[in-house]
Order: structure tokens, then C-alpha cells, then sequence
């Protein structure tokens, strides 16, 4: 259950101009208690919370696990009983372990190993083998890879500026007091590319270049040609690292995304980016470097 806590916060921060402050209580018999201070803004806090969690990939490869969401007052009450949470909590710690391994992979580390310690309270302590620094280590996971495309609605340097029911204030990556206001629905997202690549901009800049699915490339063609002349936001883990202007495209299921990027910085992304998003949010809280015993590899 606490592993599903930073996906149930991010899904009601996102409607925070409706449900008002969020807040967590301790954990009661297996339930998840979230408390919202305005009371009106339950139900649409309640489809936010259902919307995200059926939108938990893991939940569809376990189908034994039962989840469910219910308003009292002014909380939100999630539940699994025992044997879903066991199921649910089993599953994604293997999801992560693969995930994690993949991350290591992309860099080019095939060889290093990530062994699952133990897990409990929503924490998943492991070791890593033959892997980058644990400096390196933490930036690859602290990315959670979520990538989209959304409308921008305006611009500002004041971080407390109210960006609207339906709309989100996100900052700018690599701009201090720079914020985009941007809707909250997105265009495109993670499923909807297919691939991507670190390249140059027609100026010579690093770059990234993208691929689409059908899908998302006929998402992306109605959008642009309904909003001719329009700015997009490329949003990767709730920051701006670019924007694009709608304009026709051709090929339509191609595209580039040009920000302030050095070529580390490019080909960082880029190989986050083709691992795919993290299945659920994860966050480091604590690492240290341990030397191996003498006569051991490392």
C-alpha cells in the first residue's frame, strides 16, 4: 500500500485547485487515508485516485488484486485487503528490480546486478553490482521518465501564480523563476513514442530526436492542426526541458525536441527515455558506497 502513495499524490496534486491540501495519515489496518481540506472536492478526488490507480500497469498482470476507493468526509480511503496487497507488493518489487536492471543496461552496464534486499514500508533497499557510482546511480533512478506533450497556456516568473482549474504551473528545467502554465491533459505521452534518439538541431545543438506510434502520431497531427501556430510543452517528470510550435509536420510521426542540452545531457535522456517510465514513482532516500572484501570482484 505505501508504495502507491506517490502515484495517489501526484494523480491529487494535480487537482489540487479542487480538493485544496492533501495530507497522509499514519497508516489504519492496511488502508491508505488521505485527507483533502476541501470537503467539495471529494468525488473528483475520488475519480483522480481511481483514475491513477487503474492506470498502475501492475494492477492489470495481477488480476487477484482488489483495490478500492471510497470518500469519507474529507478522505479519501484506499484498500486492498491481505492477500491483493501481498500480491500487489510481490509484483512490484519484481517490476522494479527489472526496471532498475534495464536503467543499468541503457548505460551500458549489461554486466551489473541489482539484488533485492528486503522490502517493507514502501521501501525497496537492494545492492548493486559492477554498476556506475552511486552518485550516477541515484540521477538514473531519480528519473522517473515521464515524458509528455501538453498545451501551454501562458508564462511567468512567479511560482505562486494560480494556473487555473485544468491546468498545471510547472517550471522551467534549465531556467531559474520560469514557469509555464500548461494544461493538465496531455497531447501525447509515454505510450504514444516508440523511440528515441540524441542528435543535433539544424543549428547544430544537441538534441533529441523522436519516433511515434500510429496513434500518437494521428493524436498529434489533430492537435496541431487545431491549434495552428500554438505552443507545446515538453514535459519530462513535471518540468518543462522544451517547448515545440504547432506547425504541419512530415513526416507526422517524427519530431525533435531542441532545449538547453549539452551532448551528456542528450544522450542521458534519450536512453532513460527508450527504457520507458518507472511503473510506479520511485525516490531515493538513502545511499552509501560499501567496498567489497578483500580477494572479491567488485
Amino acid at each position: 500500500m505505501d508504495i502507491l502513495w506517490p502515484t495517489i499524490r501526484s494523480a491529487l496534486v494535480k487537482e489540487r485547485s479542487s480538493v485544496g491540501f492533501i495530507s497522509r495519515e499514519p497508516r489504519l489496518n492496511g488502508e491508505l487515508h488521505v485527507l483533502i481540506s476541501e470537503v467539495s472536492g471529494a468525488e473528483q478526488a475520488l475519480e483522480a485516485v481511481s483514475n491513477a490507480l487503474s492506470d498502475v500497469p501492475n494492477f492489470s498482470e495481477v488480476p487477484e488484486a482488489i483495490v478500492q476507493a471510497k470518500v469519507s468526509g474529507n478522505r479519501v480511503v484506499v484498500a486492498f485487503d491481505e492477500e491483493s496487497s501481498e500480491a500487489i507488493s510481490s509484483h512490484l518489487v519484481n517490476t522494479a528490480s527489472l526496471e532498475l536492471a534495464s536503467r543499468l543496461a541503457a548505460f551500458g552496464l549489461q554486466d551489473g546486478r541489482i539484488d533485492v534486499l528486503d522490502v517493507g514500508d514502501g521501501v525497496i533497499r537492494f545492492l548493486g553490482f559492477n554498476t556506475a557510482p552511486a552518485n550516477e546511480l541515484i540521477g538514473l533512478f531519480e528519473t522517473q521518465g515521464k515524458i509528455s506533450l501538453r498545451s501551454v497556456i501562458g508564462r511567468t516568473e512567479n511560482r505562486g501564480t494560480d494556473a487555473g482549474r485544468g491546468n498545471d504551473l510547472l517550471p522551467a528545467r534549465s531556467e531559474q523563476n520560469s514557469y509555464f502554465i500548461v494544461e493538465q491533459s496531455n497531447i501525447i505521452e509515454n505510450v504514444d513514442f516508440i523511440g528515441f534518439e540524441s542528435t543535433f538541431d539544424l543549428n547544430g545543438h544537441p538534441a533529441i530526436s523522436f519516433r511515434l506510434s500510429a496513434d500518437g502520431a494521428q493524436k498529434l497531427t489533430s492537435h496541431t492542426q487545431n491549434n495552428l501556430g500554438g505552443i507545446a510543452a515538453v514535459v519530462l517528470d513535471e518540468e518543462v526541458v522544451a517547448t515545440i510550435r504547432n506547425e504541419v509536420r512530415i513526416p507526422a510521426d517524427e519530431g525533435l525536441i531542441a532545449g538547453r542540452f549539452n551532448k551528456s545531457d542528450a544522450d542521458r535522456l534519450a536512453a532513460i527515455l527508450n527504457t520507458g517510465s518507472f511503473a510506479v514513482e520511485l525516490e531515493v532516500v538513502q545511499f552509501r558506497e560499501i567496498s567489497p572484501p578483500l580477494n572479491l570482484p567488485n
